[in-house]
């Protein structure tokens, strides 16, 4: 069980643990460009095979969990703002984007299925990001895996955001700040699959 008090507690796969800022930039240069990413607790925090990781053993399957102040409002109109910014941007690679649910308690949830190719356009991995709002949060669920490994990875992500409970329901926007919070939660959603598109294309 990942504890962060006050916030969410999920169940982690077997022999998975939250990886450190100093692993991160140990490990930095040998992670694929869309996990490149340094880390700061409690806002960016990685999860996997740690220890597998540090010994060259890097098998793909990973979460990263992104917590941003403010919260987006969870309809029909967000998943469609989602949609005309990435349909802007050539080579957005949304494959699924609806309104669900998660965990025991059936928090609302934005469910976004994404993939990334090389710069030859042969796709490496595949990522199911979950977007739960809570207590004037928006806390964001990536896992990740290659892409041939992406069936068999899958049900065991689907195991484990099946256990999330956060300690809060979602509060709503309430004022005009929350619309100008909203605005920038869409474009970090839709901004990372492009940015990762980006990176992963020079490379």
């Amino acid at each position: 069980m990942h504890l962060v008090p006050n916030l969410y507690k999920f169940e982690l796969p077997a022999g998975w643990r939250q990886m450190t800022p100093d692993e991160a930039r140990a490990l930095r240069d040998r992670m694929p460009a869309e996990l490149d990413t340094l880390l700061v607790v409690g806002r960016i925090d990685r999860f996997g095979a740690i220890d597998r990781w540090m010994t060259g053993d890097f098998d793909g399957r990973c979460l990263t969990v992104t917590v941003e102040d403010g919260e987006p409002e969870m309809g029909e109109s967000t998943l469609a703002e989602v949609r005309a910014r990435a349909a802007k941007s050539p080579g957005a690679a949304i494959e699924r984007l609806e309104l669900t649910e998660v965990g025991p308690d059936r928090r609302p949830a934005i469910a976004c299925t994404a993939t990334f190719a090389d710069a030859k356009g042969v796709v490496t991995a595949r990522t199911s990001e979950f977007v739960v709002p809570s207590g004037g949060h928006t806390i964001r669920f990536s896992f990740h895996a290659r892409a041939a490994d992406w069936a068999s990875a899958e049900p065991g992500f689907r195991r484990c955001i099946a256990t999330l409970q956060t300690a809060a329901k979602a509060e709503g926007r309430k004022e005009l700040s929350d619309q100008l919070q909203k605005s920038l939660i869409i474009g970090a959603l839709v901004g990372l699959v492009l940015l990762v598109l980006y990176k992963t294309r020079r490379r």
